[in-house]
């Protein structure tokens, strides 16, 4: 019996020193590589060198020196061990019931993670709240800036871009040099309208030149006539040259509104193309 129970109990230590050369609980030693790469040293004075550290398909990290690892020794040999987790408490940030977080390395006392929640996401630094985007089942789209402005976009594709008084939006640059995006920004009516001021002063002034030609004829014929019916010539002739001056002054004024509804023309097409 006491045989048996030897072997039993022989059979018991192999088979935990088989477990335990196959997994192990791990610290790294080094940070892993830019290959992917680490060295890892186990409870004792066993080290790993040049070890592989295997993540999900799609995503790859570099786990800091210090950080938990659990090793596989793949079929029992110590050649092939690979990583196949890490963590490490001290950068791990809190998270709430099914919220996933991804998060980076704490560096001088910065983190930034981002927070997958029900139907948003909320990018954070140090815990606070730098943008939150958020969906919704009606398509409509919400993106928040931590200092208070928002970018909605509705399922009809109207887009509202919203700010603060302390913190204003600025399209395409700074205060000083925006640049206009073509849109509800650019109304090409807007040079149209002008243009029609421009043709009323452009009709004013040929409407006052016919009143001058009017009145110089008729001051031609009253001096056609002679004494004493051509002294009825110098107000007919006060009043063309009258008439003429304000034509002459509306020409000018339309040929002035003509320049500048050209270059407004010009220069609102060039902001409307962000340019």
């Amino acid at each position: 019996m006491s045989d048996y129970l030897d072997e039993m109990r022989r059979l018991a230590d192999r088979a935990r020193d088989m477990a335990r050369s196959t997994a192990r609980r791990v610290t790294m030693g080094t940070a892993a590589s830019s290959t992917g790469t680490a060295q890892l040293q186990g409870d004792t004075d066993e080290t790993w060198e040049a070890t592989e550290v295997w993540s999900q398909f799609g995503l790859f990290t570099r786990a800091p020196v210090g950080s938990e690892a659990a090793l596989l020794e793949l079929d029992g040999n110590a050649e092939g061990a690979v990583v196949v987790a890490t963590q490490n408490r001290s950068h791990r940030p809190s998270a709430g019931a099914g919220e996933v977080v991804l998060h980076g390395e704490k560096s001088s006392g910065t983190q930034v993670t981002l927070r997958l929640q029900d139907d948003r996401w909320i990018l954070e630094t140090n815990g606070a709240t730098q943008a939150r985007f958020t969906g919704y089942d009606s398509g409509k789209v919400l993106l928040e800036a931590g200092n208070g402005g928002t970018l909605t976009m509705d399922a009809g594709g109207t887009v509202t871009l919203e700010s603060t008084a302390a913190n204003p939006c600025h399209i395409g640059g700074s205060a000083t040099s925006e640049k206009l995006i073509k849109g509800t920004s650019y109304n090409a009516g807007t040079t149209t309208q002008f243009g029609l001021i421009q043709g009323t002063f452009v009709s004013l002034a040929g409407y006052f030149t016919t009143i001058a030609a009017a009145h110089t004829a008729n001051a031609a014929a009253w001096a056609a006539l002679g004494p004493p019916y051509n002294a009825a010539q110098a107000p007919s002739v006060a009043a063309a040259t009258a008439a003429g001056l304000v034509g002459t002054g509306f020409t000018a004024i339309g040929g002035f509104i003509g320049t500048w509804v050209t270059s407004l023309s010009t220069y609102l097409t060039t902001r409307a193309k962000g340019q």
